[in-house]
């Protein structure tokens, strides 16, 4: 479940330590579930938001997504998953990517 800055209280300006415990987010997290119920494994709360927004970190539970799909993944597909989402990997490709078209050019 995503989006979680758009429905924390307006007095909230960064993300919470912990699992968000506000009513708005229970209360949504509640309804999600049993909308959803028997359709899925697991539920997590994340949230992507924009540098200028202002919240820190700006993918909120990136590790926890990353842990959850690796523990239900295979083996193989979660490593892979752990390393385009781990930061220094995700900075490898990035430069590979640059050096590839600079080379192209």
């Amino acid at each position: 479940m995503t989006c979680l800055h758009e429905i924390y209280p307006l007095e909230t300006d960064d993300h919470p330590n912990d699992r968000p415990d506000f009513e708005e987010i229970n209360r949504a997290v509640t309804e999600i579930k049993e909308s959803f119920a028997g359709l899925y494994n697991r539920a997590i709360l994340i949230d992507s938001t924009l540098e200028a927004d202002g919240y820190d970190p700006v993918f909120y539970a990136l590790e926890a997504l990353r842990d959850n799909l690796a523990e239900l993944l295979p083996e193989a597909e979660s490593k892979a998953i752990y390393q385009l989402l781990d930061k220094q990997a995700g900075k490898k490709l990035g430069n590979i990517y640059r050096d590839a078209a600079i080379r192209y050019i």
